[in-house]
């Protein structure tokens, strides 16, 4: 089984920046945009709408395709990734394709996305708003199958109000990239941006290697990291930024949204030996990724949290990896 997030070998597009930019799997592209994504999430190269369409037309496409495989991400999304917003559209939009296609299942995904007793509630709130008050029975049943399993005197006084979501930003991708150095024997933590692009600096990547404090405090770092000047802000140098750095390491972890500049060569990993291990971690879900992934010794991943450090040690034991659900 190869490792889940993959992607063609040789580039069919462009990243928004304009280097080239590698398609990946249908489930790829939909993994990788719903651990990253709020819903209704306004980002850099992709407006809120336009984001969210994507989202639903990645669902509709896979929940026809592979019922089984939609139901068991979408439930692994709410309990697993504990991402509501990203979860109660995917069930609801999963079950309106799977019904449009004549194909059963849409009641049971749709129960199992909703997990909390606020969210029959929101459920019901997202399709009158979406597509009216005429609502198809496959969704109407699952809704109440959530709700009979929800509602009690407790529930309705903890969750009497709306909740609100959370977005993942600069201070995630901070808090990850310091807390895996810390946890090696030696590494080189870099900053990289490429803000000449945008403010007219001299040419080359803009790059500020991070110091760690062995045996410090993880939130002491962070601060460094804020106040001394590491969120360098611009585009996105990456290929300049790992040819500038990289020195015979062992391995690359890069932190990205993938969006990399036009940089002149086929992927931004070209200045690492193909016997070298290079890791993405996407932040962002965009539709074309910045190298190859899936295969030999680049891969790529989503999701900031502590479980997505054991993929390194997984892929290089030469274990599989498979989806978290």
């Amino acid at each position: 089984m190869p490792p889940p997030i993959e992607s063609e070998n040789v580039p069919s597009g462009y990243t928004h920046e304009g280097a080239n930019g590698y398609a990946r799997s249908v489930e790829s592209e939909l993994f990788l945009l719903a651990v990253a994504n709020m819903v209704g999430e306004q980002t850099i190269y992709e407006s809120a709408d336009g984001r969210d369409s994507r989202y639903v037309d990645l669902v509709h496409e896979v929940a026809v395709a592979d019922a089984d495989w939609t139901a068991r991400f979408l439930a692994w999304l709410r309990t697993g990734a504990h991402l509501l917003s990203a979860s109660l559209v995917g069930g609801l939009e999963a079950a309106r394709a799977l019904i449009a296609a004549g194909i059963p299942g849409g009641r049971q995904i749709v129960a199992s996305a909703l997990q909390r007793a606020d969210e029959p509630g929101e459920a019901l709130a997202y399709w009158t708003g979406a597509y009216g008050r005429k609502i198809p029975k496959a969704v109407k049943r699952g809704i109440a199958d959530a709700a009979l399993r929800l509602y009690n005197e407790r529930a309705v006084l903890k969750w009497d109000t709306a909740s609100k979501g959370f977005r993942f930003g600069d201070v995630a991708a901070a808090l990850f990239g310091l807390a895996l150095a810390r946890r090696c024997a030696a590494a080189d933590l870099v900053s990289f941006s490429s803000a000449h692009y945008y403010y007219n600096d001299p040419p080359g990547p803009k790059t500020k290697q991070f110091e760690l404090t062995r045996g410090g405090s993880l939130l002491a770092d962070l601060g460094k990291w804020k106040d001394g000047g590491w969120f360098l802000g611009g585009g996105t140098d990456t290929a300049g930024a790992v040819a500038k750095h990289y020195a015979g390491h062992d391995r690359v972890v890069i932190l990205t949204d993938e969006q990399a500049k036009d940089h002149g060569r086929l992927d931004v990993t070209a200045a690492v030996p193909k016997d070298r291990m290079v890791y993405t971690w996407n932040l962002a879900g965009y539709a074309k990724g910045h190298a190859p992934s899936g295969t030999g010794t680049r891969h790529t991943f989503g999701g900031l949290n502590d479980s997505a450090f054991a993929m390194i040690a997984l892929l290089e034991c030469g274990r599989d990896a498979d989806w978290p659900f």
